[in-house]
């Protein structure tokens, strides 16, 4: 994608190049990303140093560059925020009923009163184990703000979300 854009940016310029960008590498960011994205951090920064590259040859910025005011400026997610705003979507859906039947029952919620709008970390012993949804996702949806939480429909939690996140990531 990086030699495609290359050449690219030699005939395009500005938001086509932005595009392009949403047409060829984003998909790649997204597939499967519930079950990938929460990996280990290795995997994760080898494809945002990828992103950032990519980010930089369209914006025809140095190779040097800061990429946080290139993230900013054109509303791009980079790997990290996009794994934890698709696995609270992830859950958000689940715990509304909003997948099959067999991904809603995956979360439970916590039973005391304090927290009952926060989700029950399952027990585990492998340091495996905490890279899956199952551990990753409660852990992601305790974070959020109870506002957040309670929203009444899924546009309203995903520009909740977004806004937490940004907040958190910049």
């Amino acid at each position: 994608m990086c030699g495609i854009l290359l050449r690219a940016r030699q005939v395009l310029y500005g938001h086509t190049l932005i595009s392009l960008y949403d047409a060829l590498v984003k998909p790649h960011l997204i597939y499967c990303n519930v079950l990938w994205g929460n990996s280990y951090k290795t995997p994760l920064y080898k494809l945002y140093l990828m992103q950032k590259r990519i980010l930089r040859i369209i914006t025809f910025s140095e190779f040097h560059a800061h990429t946080r005011p290139i993230f900013i400026n054109y509303d791009i997610m980079s790997v990290q925020f996009l794994s934890k705003y698709l696995s609270a979507i992830f859950v958000y859906k689940s715990i509304n009923m909003k997948l099959p039947l067999t991904f809603c029952s995956l979360f439970t919620r916590n039973i005391t009163s304090r927290t009952s709008c926060d989700l029950r970390i399952p027990f585990h012993r492998h340091k495996k184990t905490e890279h899956s949804i199952l551990i990753s996702g409660p852990r992601i949806w305790n974070k959020l703000t109870k506002l957040c939480k309670q929203s009444s429909s899924l546009h309203i939690f995903k520009k909740r979300l977004r806004r937490l996140l940004s907040i958190e990531f910049n």
